[in-house]
């Protein structure tokens, strides 16, 4: 499966390439998905062979024991650090730098976000520890999200599949 993967696929990688504090030991198996699809084959993957997963973006504030790190890292970057912009929507990758998107969107005259200026994390990690002020969050600021999950093992003979669902979020956008 992981020959399927068209992105990079790394073993031992030094994670403090990868951390802005330029600390911590390896990762067993470093993947840098270039699309969905590489991330699927990565969980299943992972599912396959029992291993943990643990996903990175920016590496912002993000401290790796020496040790390092067991199992499959996903790196999210490539297709998903893109922003595309249609009108006064953003749709945008979990690895695009929160910093970027806010400054492309404020180039094309567009707000609702700026309230997230100064947060050092992409647009996942944003969501994932719901980045924000004491009066807006990046879920306030989001709309309907795509994310790859891992299923659990089916009672069926065949393998378990990552999935991709769709998440909605009834919030008004932030106001900062």
């Amino acid at each position: 499966m992981l020959g399927e993967i068209r992105g990079e696929v790394r073993f031992k990688e030094p994670l403090s390439f990868h951390t802005s504090l330029r600390i911590g030991g390896t990762a067993d198996i470093f993947v840098v998905p270039q699309d969905v699809d590489d991330i699927r084959h990565a969980l299943m993957f992972a599912e396959r062979e029992q291993l943990p997963v643990s996903v990175i973006g920016g590496g912002n504030n993000l401290l790796v024991k020496d040790r390092g790190v067991r199992g499959v890292v996903l790196r999210l970057e490539g297709c998903l650090g893109r922003a595309e912009f249609h009108g006064e929507e953003a749709i945008a990758g979990a690895g695009v730098s929160l910093s970027a998107l806010i400054r492309e969107a404020a180039a094309l005259n567009l707000g609702g976000i700026e309230c997230l200026v100064g947060i050092p994390a992409t647009i996942g990690g944003a969501l994932a520890m719901n980045a924000g002020t004491a009066t807006a969050g990046s879920a306030t600021s989001s709309a309907p999200c795509t994310t790859c999950i891992r299923t659990a093992p089916s009672a069926s003979s065949s393998p378990p599949r990552a999935r991709s669902r769709t998440a909605t979020s009834t919030r008004p956008p932030a106001r900062c």
